[in-house]
């Protein structure tokens, strides 16, 4: 216990002041909220996969991994690290990586790569993957934008060749779906 949390007196919850708490409620990113989640982050994961039969899913105790269900789609992975300021996420699409300080962040992103309103392109030369830029859709303008990129060359031989480029999505979270719009 911290000098801190004895300072403090704790808040009823909201069912014993005779309020109902609020229910979950899908959010637009496609996976359920739940405020009340006290878990460890991969827990919550799992958690909001399950509503999903097709997800197929790896874990162990520092990472959950998606697999794609297709052979054009991507795998989503989330790492757990520590360090002396507390926990950081990593989320990683094939071999692209984001990091995050923010536990709700890192779990937005994850569930964002599971969506059809992302995408990502792969770069390759001699069938190794060296850049892969994420790709937000644009409802309003009907495009592909580019939101983040990543970058590994450890071979400068290979830029002397021509890139083979391969556009991956993943199509588990429909962001088209009625639910979401209404949710949103």
């Amino acid at each position: 216990m911290s000098e801190f949390e004895d300072s403090f007196d704790p808040q009823p919850e909201p069912r014993e002041r005779g309020i109902p708490p609020r229910p979950p409620k899908k959010t637009a990113r496609g996976l359920m909220d739940d405020p009340e989640w006290r878990g460890s982050i991969l827990d919550e994961i799992e958690k909001r996969l399950s509503r999903y039969p097709e997800a197929r899913v790896k874990r162990n105790f520092s990472s959950i991994c998606c697999l794609p269900s297709d052979p054009d789609g991507f795998a989503v992975t989330l790492r757990v690290g520590r360090n002396k300021s507390g926990e950081y996420y990593s989320v990683f699409y094939n071999g692209s990586q984001v990091d995050f300080t923010h536990r709700r962040s890192a779990v937005i992103e994850f569930g964002f790569g599971l969506s059809n309103g992302c995408r990502l392109k792969e770069y390759s030369r001699n069938g190794k993957a060296y850049r892969w830029i994420v790709e937000l859709w644009d409802v309003k303008e009907r495009l592909w934008r580019p939101d983040w990129d990543c970058v590994q060359l450890s071979n400068p031989l290979w830029l002397f060749r021509r890139p083979t480029i391969r556009c991956l999505q993943n199509r588990l979270i429909n962001l088209d779906d009625d639910d979401l719009r209404v949710a949103a």
